[in-house]
């Protein structure tokens, strides 16, 4: 006997576009920094994200200074591992950023520099606003579900 073919529901698709950048907290103490970048599903039908958003810094004049580190969790927070968040139209996702101001190695200055976000599974980026963060020790943590980015 031949089993019957089971319907199946179509997956929810990537969130390849319709998604905006919005800043969010920010917090910093003794020489730490750390800022949320929210993810929010400007469409009309549920998306899903998943992984790290690239956060690049950059100057005024648009040249690349570093890209954040990909890392779970940092001294603010994160994640415990790498989720995949559905998107309803209208929700949101977010994902923390961390960096230090106190210069190591061959750093003299730490600077403060723009960020340009390409959200997960997109390939262009957008500026985060007037957000600024220093270049040492940038570092970005994957999407959570909610506005938070795992701060603690």
């Amino acid at each position: 006997m031949i089993p019957t073919p089971t319907p199946t529901t179509p997956s929810v698709p990537l969130c390849t576009s319709n998604i905006r950048v919005i800043n969010g907290e920010s917090q910093g103490a003794a020489g730490h920094l750390a800022f949320v970048l929210i993810f929010n599903n400007v469409g009309h039908t549920a998306c899903r994200i998943v992984g790290y958003p690239r956060v690049d810094l950059v100057t005024a004049a648009g040249a690349t200074v570093a890209h954040a580190q990909h890392t779970l969790s940092g001294m603010a927070g994160g994640a415990t591992g790498i989720a995949t968040i559905t998107l309803a139209a209208g929700a949101s996702a977010s994902a923390l950023v961390e960096a230090s101001d106190v210069p190591q190695g061959s750093i003299t200055n730490c600077g403060s520099y723009s960020l340009m976000v390409t959200p997960p599974n997109q390939t262009v980026a957008v500026g985060a606003g007037t957000a600024m963060m220093p270049r040492c020790e940038i570092q970005v943590h994957p999407v959570v579900a909610g506005t938070g980015g795992g701060m603690h």
